[in-house]
């Protein structure tokens, strides 16, 4: 007796197995990405790619399944992945997409972009899911390497900065400790007395003490902008911030006999932003306003401070100089830029640098009445 099967369709279903994974070997022979096929039931994986080379490891030895690959997930990452894929590939059958991280044979962790999606086979659930994997470990490192040359970069010309403030620091800090001294001796004085006033001497200690504070929050406050310390996110008040910045240079802004105004908006929320890297921005633009009224028989500079309609903050530093001409405006927050004689030109432009970090943006506009306006508005905190 013959029996006579048909086999064509799992004839026809395993070339077509074959030639998708044909299809996915070229595709990974061509492209910089490495693919891998899960089965869900089973947590086995197949890779299409050189994924063993990548991580370090003989031919074969790279995990073959998603317990596998778990274990060599960084910890901080493992939850994290494990609840995307659980939810939107399992549950959902959605693609999803995250960044991870993944244990090396050497023990170091490299960087990896994955792209996943179910694979349907007709069937209402998917029994396997697709992941596109891109290493993406030297674009990681070169950013971190650009971030730390454009710290030390902002931190050089923080220093610059603070160095054209020594004559105003000085000044500042002289009066608190000439008030000081003076204090001193008048306390002196009045124990000296056959019949010392022991009120009077409570007072004037009371006025040392508070002018010992007033230096040292001079010296606090210089100290913190010449710290060398990675970029700390918290959330500030944006006009504290700029009311620090105006106290510190208060002393050189009088000096070139230059008034100052205020006009803060009252208010306003917090902002999450590196409070020192602000306090710099706002001592550029001060800075470059001074230069540009150097000289000048009346100058004044205003500080603002408000908030627009969309809920960005913004800063502006105005000044009564000479204005910006067209040609200065389209290149004044490049680097080396400078119309001043001896400037390295890059305090705005690190100033852009440090905004647009922070996800904000600079501005700068002659007036109308004489002089420029420039400043940087930063986005509304999450």
């Amino acid at each position: 007796m013959t029996t006579v099967r048909d086999v064509s369709r799992q004839i026809a279903a395993e070339q077509a197995l074959r030639q998708s994974e044909e299809r996915f070997r070229i595709a990974a022979t061509l492209g910089a990405d490495i693919i891998a096929e899960v089965d869900i039931p089973t947590g086995g994986v197949v890779w299409f790619g050189n994924v063993d080379e990548a991580m370090g490891f003989e031919r074969g030895e790279f995990p073959r399944t998603l317990d596998g690959l778990r274990e060599r997930l960084h910890p901080e990452d493992r939850n994290r992945v494990q609840r995307a894929i659980s939810r939107e590939v399992f549950d959902h059958g959605r693609a999803v997409s995250f960044e991870c991280r993944l244990r090396s044979k050497e023990g170091l962790y490299r960087y990896w972009t994955v792209r996943a999606a179910p694979r349907s086979d007709g069937n209402d659930l998917s029994k396997t899911f697709v992941a596109v994997c891109s290493d993406i470990t030297e674009q990681i490192v070169a950013r971190a390497e650009a971030q730390q040359h454009r710290d030390a970069l902002a931190h050089v010309a923080r220093v610059s900065s603070l160095g054209e403030l020594t004559g105003a620091v000085a000044h500042e800090l002289n009066q608190p400790l000439a008030a000081i001294l003076s204090n001193a001796q008048a306390a002196v004085r009045l124990l000296d007395r056959d019949a010392p006033d022991v009120r009077q001497v409570r007072e004037v200690l009371h006025d040392i003490v508070a002018d010992d504070r007033r230096a040292s929050a001079i010296i606090q406050r210089l100290r913190e902008m010449m710290r060398g310390e990675s970029p700390s996110r918290e959330r500030i008040d944006l006009g504290a911030v700029v009311r620090e910045v105006r106290e510190i240079m208060r002393s050189g802004l009088s000096m070139r006999g230059i008034a100052v105004l205020s006009e803060f908006a009252s208010d306003m929320p917090p902002v999450v932003a590196d409070r020192i890297q602000i306090q710099q921005v706002v001592v550029n633009l001060v800075t470059n306003a001074m230069q540009a009224m150097d000289e000048l028989p009346e100058a004044s500079l205003t500080f603002r401070v408000f908030e627009r309609g969309d809920g960005w903050q913004v800063v502006t530093v105005d000044d009564t100089g000479p204005g910006i001409s067209p040609t200065m405006l389209a290149t004044m927050f490049d680097p080396f830029n400078t119309s001043r004689e001896g400037g390295l030109g890059m305090g705005l432009s690190i100033s852009r640098s440090i905004v647009e970090a922070h996800g904000g943006e600079m501005q700068a506009e002659p007036l109308a009445t004489g002089g420029a306006t420039v400043g940087f508005a930063l986005p509304p905190s999450p």
